[in-house]
């Protein structure tokens, strides 16, 4: 059972708030209102509601008190005895480092317990999955699970070289569903649309979460999918072989992260403003699955200078085209 009723949630245990960032929390929510952003919405043939983020911070340039204060969320959810939904790529590496520094993350990661399901992983049948960069579990043991001394069990993902990914993300939700419920979930927000000199798009925008294809609903689960022209630019610097680049992966769908008591999003860097911007400037969509982040409560947000611009121009009425 993965929902639970508001009584049952543990309470968060204090995190401390650093003063070097800007908080748009209240102007992005008020503005949202103004515009009647937080409006149900109909996805499939369901209606949803819609909630204000709990927190949009921007960091400026100050990655550092970013990421440390991302560290302290995924260890303050372990000390709350709660299982967490593990998010990759370059945002989050200095993130899982920062976690690796806490004296004892350690020891409340490894509680008895807890499980960290990975938001998705490559298929690549009959590929090398020891090749390094090749597999986001050698990502996530490089990381945090060697380093931290958390048993390779307790990460959930289903086996990069499988012949039959249908059957194993069936088996990969079941496995979820059952070592859940789980106290936060990680996302990072895609890259946005790349132009040529003469403003023509040469690669389409990539607002995923996870590797959820466009038109994912809210109650979906895992599922396989093709990755976007622009996942597969960014992950080739991350391969030793490129030119062996994945072309597809077995990702969660929508269900389960947003089943989760939190979540976290990170953006960084100038190729993010406008897919922050479509999630926080516009209402969920199917189209752009990041934004479906909004139909839970309890969602922070966490920017640097570059991926907030666009939506900051926008809330404080400067034109700008998305």
């Amino acid at each position: 059972m993965l929902m639970m009723d508001d009584e049952l949630r543990p309470e968060k245990n204090p995190v401390h708030m650093p003063d070097r960032f800007e908080d748009l929390t209240a102007e992005i929510n008020e503005w949202r209102e103004s515009k009647g952003l937080n409006e149900p919405v109909v996805l499939g043939e369901k209606e949803y509601k819609v909630f204000s983020p709990g927190r949009v911070l921007d960091f400026g340039v100050n990655h550092k008190e970013m990421n440390g204060l991302a560290a302290d969320f995924i260890i303050d959810n372990a000390r709350g005895k709660m299982g967490a939904i593990l998010a990759t790529g370059g945002t989050f590496e200095d993130v899982y480092e920062e976690v690796c520094k806490r004296p004892k993350a350690g020891k409340l990661m490894r509680a008895r317990g807890l499980y960290y399901p990975g938001l998705d992983e490559y298929w690549m049948p009959g590929k090398n999955p020891n090749n390094p960069g090749a597999t986001y579990r050698k990502y996530y043991m490089d990381r945090l699970f060697i380093p931290l001394g958390i048993h390779p069990s307790r990460l959930l993902l289903p086996d990069a070289a499988t012949d039959n990914p249908e059957e194993a993300v069936q088996q990969w939700q079941e496995e979820i569903e059952k070592r859940g419920p789980y106290g936060i979930a990680l996302g990072g927000i895609g890259p946005d649309e790349e132009q040529d000199s003469k403003g023509n798009i040469v690669c389409e925008a990539s607002p995923h979460w996870a590797f959820m294809p466009k038109g994912t609903l809210p109650d979906s689960e895992a599922m396989v999918a093709s990755l976007d022209q622009a996942t597969l630019r960014a992950n080739k610097k991350y391969l030793s072989h490129p030119d062996q680049a994945p072309t597809h992966a077995m990702t969660q769908g929508a269900k389960v992260p947003l089943s989760a008591r939190s979540r976290l999003i990170l953006a960084k860097g100038d190729r993010k403003p406008k897919n922050v911007a479509r999630v926080l400037g516009g209402s969920p969509s199917s189209d752009v699955p990041i934004s479906l982040i909004l139909l839970s409560p309890d969602t922070d947000i966490f920017l640097d200078g570059n991926a907030a611009a666009m939506i900051k121009h926008i809330i404080r009425e400067v034109r700008v085209s998305l």
